[in-house]
């Protein structure tokens, strides 16, 4: 606890940037001067500050050529993206540049035998970028450099089988400032020059020595269209020549979809923390200035990590820039460039006309860790046009990863950004509709139920947001931006709030969901499940209480042994007793069991976790044929039916009828009341306990889904009379269709009576695993969002959120203050991680849902609360 404690005086003590003198007593005492100041230094490393970002007192003790070596020591050690930020400094100090950087990086980890997940996602991806070395480009390297001999006895020969260039594909954009690196005569020797190169590469050292003694030393500039340009590529490839480029705070940065990302793994460098931060809630409609102000993070931090996205590849700067120097003196480009500079000329033109003039391009030979003090562009206004939000979690890019479901790779491309970006924005959103069109559904009855569940949920996902997009907000203008959860949930709540209400006027959320959006239901437009109103077996036991109906139910707390189930939830005389049993965690597997069988397994459940308890089916006993035993009868069967809040009676019974067709497998279902052959009459109660749950939580104007477990029975009518007969499919033979199959095809008639129907789960937004009940809510989409039913909505999801508050507050240990806190938080936390970005809330898995402290049991009409019951004794006679 003593060293824990120290840690966090230390780490505090290096964010106030105090010096040496200024530490309290005891934590002098553990930490030497010089051990300070090296912690200090590394501090500044990892967060790729300048030599004039240090504290006075680092400044006072070490030159600014000392501190850039440790820099680059320091980062290289520790596999982090070269400081391109400081790439000048570098270069003049070290000689290091981005391809001996990242060449010795990977030669040490071979070196090493280190694995190449050892990369952070995006140091992979810049060392794939530059010198192509990815997963199996490394394997490779590893199998061939310890199959040599010298393995076993020098190593160092390992850095003669990386490239000596950058790949081909690495190219310099006309706009961008290039300096050369001034090395030594032997190092320029292994390169073999042409000698247009070696000419072209002594003409910018003699610029650069120029220019930095008539600028004390600050280097000057000079843009790559000046010089020519298959030379000028040629040393940039070979690490004679670097280039810069600055980002202004406001400028605007557009995100592609991800193409060469790595998904390799995440840690808790706080540089790394930061650009996840920044890449999940950059839009072409924020300027980084802006953006700094929601994030709450220092301008210049957030210009640098748009440099960095910028520099990788993955996003781009939305408005063209073009240097004044050469806008004026457009003599200046070299004759190789003038096609690819009058097209960037011809792009600035097209935005000019289309009412905003082209940014012009700042200093670019200034150093980079400045780019954030200079303005490019004007500001385009500090609210946009808001949009819709569509919520999800990763489990939707399992979804999308898992399927396989295109061979076209840029479908893939959307998956990965919507798991590593966390946000997919409109303007490509037209796109993934595109590819989502393009999933052929043929196979999907030749996988299994895992395989049909992930394809549901994607082309679910695809008609959903066909219809968001066809909505028109209140700014008069469509859209749609799809967010994930897990990001939004790691952002600060001042953070959160002031993305989600600048940029959205409505929210969906997927669902399930495994951990609900940290937003609160004081947030208009919330359509789905967040952290006041998060579905677990609390709400169904809400829901029960408010109906006053429901299956005998009972919510065990962790630990709870029972030697007995209680008279309701046991076997009678005539009927065998079905309980479902749902864990307290979330991705619970739900489970089906007899009552008689399981109360060991129960015991064993409870020892992980809660458990709540239902009892959802009553199997009726019959004689078998030779009339000696009971048996459950063959006449019954149960299943899910899956009913949106929104659904009218005649869409209710479709969706009845669609699941007891898919679960028979027949081509048409009635359905029988008192010798009356009509869906209606039949169903009646199903019907009646439909509105009753909707009446009773004021859902008409809302979005979501319950759960009806139903049972039936199957009749058949005997013509001119009303007897029941034992049940025989009728078969009618069809046309054979070769194409589809072998043999005839039989059609089957069934007919069933309603025997049972209870709500065993409810949940609120978009069911994209049930896309029947996804289809009939998306014909609700517009008239739900209506002004008078929006309102509507909002009123009651607030009031349902207060009285839900009470009903925990009296039945669980989640006080009410408590619980509106938890809107305020934030997933975030220090410390080693894997996959920050996906961290989720809640201790032990139960997505934020208090756990029970007592036994909770619902006899169908009431509930009551056993506090103090003894777990050694029967709670209830046998």
């Amino acid at each position: 606890m003593a060293g824990q404690h120290h840690a966090r005086d230390l780490q505090q003590a290096l964010e106030s940037r105090l010096p040496y003198e200024a530490l309290s007593g005891p934590l002098r005492q553990r930490v030497s001067l010089q051990a300070y100041k090296l912690h200090s230094v590394h501090f500044a490393a990892l967060r790729y500050h300048s030599y004039q970002r240090l504290p006075k007192f680092l400044r006072v003790s070490m030159t600014e050529q000392s501190y850039y070596e440790v820099l680059i020591a320091y980062l290289q050690e520790n596999l982090q993206l070269y400081p391109y930020l400081h790439i000048r400094k570098i270069a003049q100090y070290t000689k290091e540049t981005p391809l001996s950087y990242y060449t010795t990086m990977i030669s040490e980890l071979l070196k090493a035998e280190r694995s190449y997940d050892t990369l952070p996602n995006f140091t992979a991806v810049d060392v794939l970028n530059i010198i192509g070395i990815g997963r199996n480009q490394y394997l490779e390297l590893t199998k061939e450099v310890r199959s040599k001999l010298r393995w076993h006895i020098n190593r160092r020969f390992v850095k003669n089988y990386l490239p000596s260039e950058m790949l081909p594909s690495v190219t310099l954009p006309p706009f961008w400032g290039v300096f050369a690196v001034d090395m030594p005569a032997e190092a320029i020797k292994r390169v073999n020059l042409s000698n247009e190169e070696a000419a072209l590469h002594r003409q910018l050292l003699k610029l650069s020595a120029e220019n930095e003694s008539h600028n004390s030393g600050s280097g000057g500039c000079h843009f790559a269209c000046e010089f020519p340009r298959e030379p000028l590529h040629a040393l940039y490839r070979k690490g004679l020549v670097c280039a810069t480029f600055s980002v202004g705070p406001e400028d605007q940065i557009t995100v592609p979809p991800l193409e060469r990302f790595v998904m390799n793994r995440t840690s808790d460098d706080p540089t790394e923390v930061m650009l996840y931060k920044v890449l999940s809630t950059i839009d072409n409609r924020t300027s980084l200035s802006l953006l700094a102000q929601l994030l709450m993070l220092d301008e210049l931090d957030v210009c640098a990590a748009a440099q960095v996205y910028i520099r990788l590849g993955l996003a781009q700067l939305k408005t063209v820039h073009i240097p004044e120097e050469i806008l004026n003196f457009t003599e200046r480009v070299h004759e190789t460039w003038r096609d690819v500079v009058e097209e960037r000329m011809s792009e600035a033109s097209a935005v000019s006309l289309t009412g905003s003039a082209p940014c012009t391009f700042t200093e670019a030979g200034a150093s980079e860790a400045d780019a954030g003090t200079k303005d490019t562009c004007p500001n385009n206004g500090s609210h946009p046009p808001r949009r819709i939000a569509l919520l999800y979690d990763a489990s939707l890019t399992g979804f999308l990863m898992m399927t396989n479901l295109s061979a076209d790779p840029t479908f893939k491309q959307h998956a990965v950004t919507l798991f590593e970006l966390g946000k997919l924005s409109e303007e490509m959103i037209g796109s993934f509709i595109e590819k989502l069109e393009q999933v052929d559904i043929k196979t999907e009855h030749d996988l299994g139920d895992e395989a049909v569940k992930y394809i549901s949920s994607v082309l679910s996902l695809r008609e959903v947001l066909k219809a968001l997009r066809r909505v028109v907000g209140p700014d008069k203008e469509s859209g749609v931006d799809m967010l994930k959860v897990e990001s939004m949930n790691e952002l600060e709540p001042t953070t959160r709030y002031s993305v989600l209400g600048r940029n959205y006027w409505a929210y969906f959320v997927t669902s399930p969901v495994s951990y609900a959006p940290l937003i609160d239901v004081a947030l208009n437009g919330v359509y789905g499940s967040t952290v006041s109103l998060m579905p677990s077996p609390w709400m169904t036991l809400y829901l029960y209480n408010k109906m006053g109906t429901g299956p005998p139910s009972l919510l065990l707390p962790v630990g709870a042994r029972l030697a007995a189930w209680p008279p309701l939830l046991q076997d009678t005389e005539k009927s065998v007793a079905k309980l479902r049993l749902q864990p307290f965690t979330m991705d619970a597997e739900i489970t089906y069991v007899e009552a008689a069988s399981s109360i060991i397994l129960l015991n064993e459940m409870t020892v992980m976790a809660p458990l709540f308890v239902q009892r959802v089916e009553d199997v009726p006993l019959e004689r078998d044929m030779e009339g000696r035993f009971l048996v459950e009868s063959t006449k019954y069967t149960s299943l899910d039916v899956v009913v949106p809040f929104t659904a009218s009676d005649t869409e209710a019974v479709a969706l009845f009828c669609a699941a007891v067709k898919q679960h028979s497998h027949a081509n048409s279902v009635h359905f029988v009341s008192a010798d009356v052959v009509d869906e209606m009459v039949g169903l009646r109660r199903f019907l009646d306990l439909f509105h009753l749950a909707v009446e009773a939580m004021h859902l008409k104007d809302s979005l979501g889904c319950f759960t009806f477990h139903v049972s039936l029975h199957e009749v058949v009518k005997e013509e001119g009379g009303g007897k029941e007969t034992a049940p025989t499919p009728t078969p009618t033979v069809t046309h054979v269709d070769p194409t589809k199959g072998r043999g005839f095809k039989k059609e089957m008639s069934r007919c069933y009576s309603l025997a049972d129907a209870h709500i065993t789960d409810l949940g609120f937004g978009i069911p994209l695993t049930h896309p029947d009940c996804c289809s009939v809510m998306v014909r609700h989409l517009e008239d739900l969002l209506g002004e008078t039913r929006s309102e509507c909505h909002n009123n009651a999801m607030r009031d349902l959120a207060n009285d839900f508050g009470l009903f925990l507050g009296s039945h669980s240990p989640l006080t009410s203050s408590a619980r509106e806190k938890m809107a305020l938080q934030s997933t975030a936390v220090v410390g080693p991680s894997t996959q920050m970005h996906i961290r989720r809330l809640g201790e032990g898995g139960n997505g934020g849902a208090p756990f029970p402290s007592a036994m909770i049991f619902f006899d169908g009409a009431h509930l009551a609360v056993m506090d103090d019951w003894n777990p050694l004794v029967e709670l209830w006679p046998v």
